[in-house]
C-alpha cells in the first residue's frame, strides 16, 4: 500500500499545491496517512524510528518530503545531520 500513497503523492502533488492549503485534504493525507503506512514498513527492524512527511508548514513545499529518523540523532528534518 506504501507505493500506492507513493504514487498518488507524485500523481497528485502539483494539481493540489495549486488549490488553498488550509484544511487541505489531501495535505492531511500526506501528513498522516503516508506517514502511518510508512511506519508499518519498518515493524521488523531492531531499532525505531521516527516517520514523519509533509507538504509544508503554513504554505505548500516546493518538495514534498517523507522522512525516517533515528531519535538518537534528530527528530526534525531540520535539525541535525
Amino acid at each position: 500500500m506504501l507505493a500506492n500513497y507513493l504514487k498518488k503523492l507524485a500523481a497528485e502533488y502539483s494539481f493540489e499545491r495549486a488549490k488553498t492549503f488550509e484544511r487541505n485534504e489531501f495535505a492531511n493525507f500526506v501528513r498522516h496517512n503516508l506517514a502511518i503506512e510508512a511506519k508499518k514498513q519498518l515493524i521488523f527492524w531492531a531499532f525505531d524510528l521516527q516517520v514523519k512527511s509533509s507538504v509544508g508548514a503554513e504554505n505548500w513545499a516546493s518538495v514534498p518530503w517523507l522522512g525516517f529518523f533515528d531519535p538518537l540523532i534528530t527528530t526534525s528534518a531540520t535539525k541535525g545531520f
